[in-house]
């Protein structure tokens, strides 16, 4: 928030100075305020930083690497935004198909998972909630008619995997068929959102790739280990390397 007022006084031939907001916490600290904290006492702690020489010119971010900042901003908020509604997705599950998700070595440990991999990485769960998360009819579908369900989707399934997932969902306990109902309708909403946000997310990655690209940050991407969008996002908490000395 403090930004457009440095833009401000950026404008002034008085230098403007940022103070981290950790520092001044740690400040307080110093002058045994430690549990003390007033408009005040931060404004005082402002200014013996500034009495000992302490902070940094402030330089604002323009150019790419303003554009890298507001994109990364962005993409990190949306991918809170994206474990949220994954855990949500989760919550749905557990109440329309107990026990297909399986989350932590304990429970592992004492259940049988349908598939050894996690829902998130593996594709035919994923598949199967969308084509049907109902274990009371998945139930009395026979192999055959759970594979022409998920082959009229576009998706893979072979007979072994569909006797297995049929055979899952006969011996677990059913959910109530009003609340599946409700909550089948609020996975499929927000599975769709999902695929929305994961759109969104791409086209910012790809954006910051190409930002990436004209800047002399794009050598981290050579690095093993580091891909072009964290590379992107690196240089875009750094800035601009010329306000560097």
């Amino acid at each position: 928030y403090f930004e457009n007022l440095a833009r401000q006084w950026q404008a002034r031939p008085q230098p403007v100075t940022l103070i981290n907001s950790y520092a001044i916490k740690q400040n307080r600290s110093q002058q045994m305020m430690r549990r003390e904290k007033t408009d005040e006492i931060d404004v005082a702690a402002v200014g013996d930083l500034l009495r000992r020489g302490e902070g940094t010119p402030y330089r604002p971010a323009s150019g790419l690497y303003l554009q890298l900042q507001q994109l990364d901003r962005a993409r990190l908020a949306k991918l809170k935004w994206q474990t949220g509604l994954k855990n949500q997705i989760l919550g749905h599950l557990d109440r329309i198909f107990p026990g297909l998700v399986l989350q932590g070595q304990e429970a592992t440990d004492r259940y049988e998972p349908l598939f050894s991999s996690s829902f998130w990485q593996c594709q035919t769960l994923q598949h199967l909630v969308r084509v049907c998360p109902d274990p009371c009819r998945l139930a009395c579908l026979s192999p055959s008619e759970l594979v022409a369900l998920f082959h009229d989707r576009h998706y893979r399934l072979g007979q072994q995997n569909a006797a297995k997932i049929i055979a899952y969902a006969q011996k677990i306990l059913w959910p109530d068929p009003d609340l599946s109902a409700i909550r089948n309708d609020l996975l499929q909403a927000d599975l769709t959102l999902l695929e929305h946000l994961q759109f969104q997310l791409d086209q910012l990655e790809q954006r910051l790739s190409d930002l990436l690209a004209q800047t002399p940050a794009a050598v981290w991407a050579r690095l093993k280990g580091v891909s072009p969008v964290q590379a992107a996002s690196l240089a875009a908490a750094m800035g601009d390397p010329a306000h560097y000395t």
